[in-house]
């Protein structure tokens, strides 16, 4: 399912894990993700940053996983992925690609 984001409601949900994460940024990238940075707390993981190879030469894509909360590292009203894009190391552009809602995984539509 896909579906445009402009809606920060905050509502209990359930932790993602590991693993549910790096399969949503496969479906995402349509291959495997490079983990550069990961973290839990007691509840499990709240934070994790992943890159991928862009499309053409010089292009990196750089994943971000938030939990919905407050952390060292910031704050998010939803539980979502985004994603910064990097041509030659130099951000051009970014998104929201995927956010969780009622318990699955949300792709945003192109």
């Amino acid at each position: 399912m896909k579906e445009n984001f402009n809606s920060l409601e905050r509502v209990a949900e359930k932790v993602s894990t590991i693993e549910e994460v790096r399969a949503v940024l496969q479906e995402l990238t349509g291959g495997e993700v490079k983990a550069t940075k990961q973290r839990e707390d007691e509840q499990g993981l709240y934070w994790f940053e992943a890159e991928a190879p862009g499309e053409e030469a010089g292009e990196v894509n750089e994943y971000l996983y938030v939990r919905q909360g407050t952390y060292p590292e910031g704050e998010s009203a939803v539980s979502d992925i985004q994603v910064t894009y990097y041509q030659d190391g130099m951000p051009v552009s970014g998104a929201t690609v995927a956010r969780y809602r009622d318990g699955n995984w949300i792709i945003a539509k192109d």
